[in-house]
């Protein structure tokens, strides 16, 4: 099993955090996606991903899986542990649910800020900016962290108390809200203490 990735950018982080999680890091070779040089628009690395993003998971059969809830949902069921995506049909539906949230109004919001209305990854890189678009991404993303606050005023993790991808998603996007000065406001407490717990988690901190 290999993943092309670019390590400590968010998506990828979503994908090892997710192998953490179940003990298999160590199952798995990572291969570096030059992206700063634009390897992910090479014609070699679009065979695995036409949309040109990272992370990839490729199977030992040769099936190339894109896109952080799919590989997170490939990785839960492949490997043994406690399960990240839920056990029954409502758990599994709710899970989704609260992850598809704290990935549009959170982490996809942040990523658009950052690409559009800031530098971002450079003008070699950032070809097409719309920057009254991206500050709007902004205000996006801090009603997004308000929401999570008020989720978290009531459970102890975004679905209950257990840890899940939605966890890791949010986390995610708070990762990357600190390469732009997006950071959780000291009003929201809940969504501190969430903070503070899951940064304490041995899959956050290897």
């Amino acid at each position: 099993m290999i993943i092309y990735d670019v390590e400590n950018f968010p998506n990828p982080l979503r994908v090892r955090i997710a192998l953490a999680e179940k003990n298999a890091l160590d199952t798995v070779t990572f291969k570096p996606v030059d992206l700063m040089n634009a390897e992910h628009r090479s014609d070699a690395f679009l065979t695995k991903n036409p949309f040109a993003g990272v992370p990839v998971l490729e199977l030992d059969d040769g099936t190339f899986i894109a896109e952080c809830p799919a590989i997170t949902e490939y990785i839960d069921h492949h490997f043994a542990g406690p399960s990240l995506t839920g056990e029954t049909p409502k758990e599994r539906a709710i899970i989704s649910m609260m992850q598809r949230r704290a990935e549009t109004q959170v982490l996809d919001a942040i990523a658009n800020y950052f690409h559009h209305a800031t530098d971002g990854l450079g003008p070699a890189l950032e070809t097409d900016q719309h920057k009254e678009w991206g500050q709007k991404q902004h205000t996006r993303a801090l009603k997004g962290l308000e929401y999570f606050d008020s989720v978290l005023a009531k459970t102890t993790y975004v679905v209950g108390d257990a840890f899940t991808v939605a966890d890791i998603t949010l986390w995610c996007g708070l990762v990357f809200g600190g390469f732009c000065n997006v950071t959780i406001p000291a009003s929201l407490i809940h969504l501190q203490s969430w903070h503070d717990r899951v940064a304490i988690r041995p899959s956050i901190t290897v």
